[in-house]
């Protein structure tokens, strides 16, 4: 179990990168886990889709009191990256963090797929190199003006019961960056 995502340290990221996607109208996430971007939201936008195989499947149509095409589904993004519409323009993954050397292929693919948002929003474990590995495939800040660079260290926080769970050493340093692709609105 990774109980730890849902501790109100690790939820700040949300809050963040939630402001930076005010502008956004139709927003995907990837790795909501079981703290989906869309709890953070306070904007209307047109649509959010959310992808990880452990969130908890919704299909609602509004947020914050306006319409809006609200969907997590559990799956994973390479599952579902033909089912793209094109009019996304905001890309979220906060989590990159789990990808080794036989997923580094995933990263790559990943790469040409990112470079169609305008607008980028990232977080990894600064400490857990295989995060910073994979951001660095992405190779975002060749396309990308950086907007906001933020490094939380969430080491010193009570925890409280982490009963079944587990906070490995790395995870706890975050590393978020928000990108805008230059040359888009």
């Amino acid at each position: 179990e990774h109980n730890f995502y849902e501790h109100h340290a690790f939820k700040s990221r949300y809050v963040i990168a939630a402001y930076h996607l005010r502008h956004c109208k139709n927003i995907v996430e990837i790795g909501g886990y079981r703290t989906p971007i869309t709890h953070f939201l306070t904007s209307q936008h047109q649509s959010v889709t959310v992808l990880d195989p452990y969130v908890k499947p919704v299909a609602n149509d509004t947020l914050n009191g306006a319409p809006c095409r609200v969907r997590h589904l559990p799956m994973m993004f390479e599952d579902y990256e033909t089912h793209l519409s094109g009019t996304e323009d905001c890309f979220v993954y906060m989590g990159l963090d789990y990808y080794d050397a036989q997923n580094m292929a995933l990263c790559k693919k990943l790469k040409d797929r990112v470079h169609t948002f305008p607008t980028v929003i990232v977080d990894y474990a600064g400490k857990y190199p295989t995060g910073a590995q994979c951001f660095q495939a992405l190779d975002l800040p060749s396309a990308y003006d950086r907007v906001t660079s933020i490094v939380l260290d969430l080491e010193e926080n009570d925890w409280g019961d982490l009963k079944g769970s587990w906070l490995p050493t790395g995870l706890t340093t975050r590393v978020l960056y928000v990108l805008q692709k230059r040359g888009s609105p």
